[in-house]
């Protein structure tokens, strides 16, 4: 997975994050970060930009909602996902 961080195929990690899912281990909060700052980055116009800003959206859901039922419920790094949450919901719709 860091290998396509590394070699910005930030869309291919994001492929496999929505098929796979994405655990919400803080050993991972790194690697998420870094894949939503690249996916912002991104010029996406057009049809393909709605669908990877909501795959982006779902996965970030998915993570948030895992952290909210445990003892990272109101942590930084929660409070730091429901941020990107809502600007890849901005960005999907």
């Amino acid at each position: 997975m860091w290998h396509f961080i590394k070699s910005n195929a930030s869309l291919s990690a994001l492929k496999l994050f929505t098929t796979y899912g994405a655990p919400p281990l803080p050993q991972n909060f790194n690697i998420y970060k870094r894949l939503c700052m690249e996916v912002f980055g991104e010029n996406l116009e057009g049809g393909t930009a709605y669908s990877i800003y909501s795959s982006l959206r779902n996965m970030l859901f998915s993570i948030v909602d895992e952290l909210s039922r445990t003892s990272e419920s109101g942590s930084l790094s929660c409070r730091e996902f429901e941020q990107y949450l809502l600007v890849s919901h901005y960005l999907a719709t």
